[in-house]
């Protein structure tokens, strides 16, 4: 009988599997900040700060389990310093608990892939600083304004605690035509992720599940997409009203509203090995529109844009 018992015993426990692969499901979004939408107008900069960053800091504190990637210059934390201490505090107790990452490349948005490599260490510093003066954590998460990309962010970005890098999907497909996205890539030390591409992956190590709710200017959220060149912007509860119930709807359906730092640990963690990143020249976020970077280097095309005379002067 004792042998019978054993032998039972022994069939239950080798029939049922150790540990079972991990479900990753997460709701990822970056809201990325261009405080100089004109460069000098701090009348825009103040409603930036006002209608389209202020709400979204007071969003994530009336959910302290949602998470989220807030991108902005060290010159935005100057500002906000100078003009809303009381928004600045927000974001430093979002940022410094964990709940939001900062994340930052430069110290003040400019076309970084024409300069040198010298000035992009020298603004690497400032931004640095910025942050020390303001005692806000910042991200270990690089995604910049207009989405200039190139493989060489990726040594700039291991001296300053860097190490997981966004690509947007609109220069991908620029360089490649539609990718699958894959849970993530590897370019010369640094992780990759292709941004607003969601993924749906399952391998021995883990089945993986990637929505994208957005990535854009936050500052166009709260104000349903209303620009800040206009006198007209302002916030609309109702535009974040209808996104919270999106994410609610969402973290339901099992998806965790988080961080790309915490989905990439996970990801890491679960044994998931990175995917071969094709070919991505330096590029910018919408280059069929801006014919690359050639917008950039003083293309005239609409009323608010004055990039060519600011170039000149």
């Amino acid at each position: 009988m004792r042998k019978l018992f054993y032998a039972v015993f022994a069939m239950l426990l080798f029939s049922v599997p150790c540990s079972a692969k991990p479900n990753i499901k997460y709701a990822l979004a970056v809201y990325h900040y261009n405080l100089q939408y004109v460069a000098g107008d701090s009348k825009v900069e103040g409603r930036i700060i006002k209608y389209g960053f202020d709400p979204m800091l007071d969003f994530f504190l009336r959910h302290p389990n949602w998470g989220g990637d807030l991108e902005m210059q060290g010159y935005m934390l100057d500002a906000l310093a100078e003009r809303a201490p009381e928004t600045l505090e927000k974001l430093r107790t979002l940022a410094n608990r964990g709940q939001i990452d900062v994340v930052s490349f430069h110290y003040s948005d400019q076309l970084f892939l024409a300069y040198p490599a010298h000035d992009m260490y020298w603004s690497a510093r400032l931004n640095d600083e910025a942050f020390k003066r303001h005692n806000v954590k910042r991200s270990n998460v690089v995604f910049t304004q207009e989405g200039q990309y190139g493989e060489g962010m990726a040594p700039l970005m291991k001296g300053h605690g860097q190490n997981i890098l966004i690509l947007p999907k609109n220069l991908y497909r620029y360089w490649q035509g539609e990718q699958t996205a894959a849970p993530y890539y590897k370019v010369r030390g640094a992780e990759v992720m292709l941004s607003s591409r969601d993924v749906k992956y399952d391998d021995e190590h883990a089945n993986i599940d990637v929505h994208w709710t957005f990535c854009d200017d936050g500052e166009l959220l709260p104000t349903n997409r209303a620009t800040p060149y206009s006198e007209h912007y302002q916030y609309r509860p109702e535009a974040m009203a209808k996104y919270e119930s999106e994410l609610e709807a969402l973290e339901k359906d099992g998806y965790r509203i988080g961080k790309i730092s915490d989905y990439m640990r996970e990801v890491k963690a679960a044994g998931v090995q990175p995917s071969v990143l094709k070919a991505a020249p330096d590029g910018t976020w919408q280059p069929d529109d801006t014919e690359n970077v050639f917008r950039w280097m003083g293309d005239h095309v609409g009323q608010h844009e004055r990039d060519y005379l600011i170039l000149t002067d």
